[in-house]
């Protein structure tokens, strides 16, 4: 998506473009694709896998900002380009490995 955008013109143009970058866990150890597309919004603050959360008041502030992400999406929709079937198909760039975590595993 992001060589579409860029084939399309869409960031230089002031287009949203065609990518909504969303950091949910992380993000310093993306490869260097991802962290050059980064970081409209950042949801680490949010990243709990318990069950419980659900039942706290910052799922009230997750939700809030999920909700806030579907409305900017909203927005970016009316200036999504209608598909073409003479699109070239776009391969997926090479990603290189990344950066070793920095801290030790147990």
């Amino acid at each position: 998506m992001l060589a579409r955008e860029e084939k399309l013109g869409l960031k230089s143009n002031g287009s949203p473009g065609l990518v909504y970058p969303v950091v949910y866990s992380g993000g310093k150890s993306f490869p260097e694709i991802a962290r050059r597309t980064q970081q409209r919004v950042d949801l680490s603050g949010y990243a709990y896998p318990y069950p419980q959360f659900r039942n706290t008041d910052k799922f009230l502030a997750f939700h809030d900002k999920v909700s806030e992400i579907a409305e900017d999406l909203q927005q970016w929709l009316d200036n999504v380009p209608p598909w073409s079937p003479d699109w070239e198909r776009i391969k997926k760039p090479e990603m290189s490995e990344p950066d070793p975590p920095r801290f030790r595993r147990l």
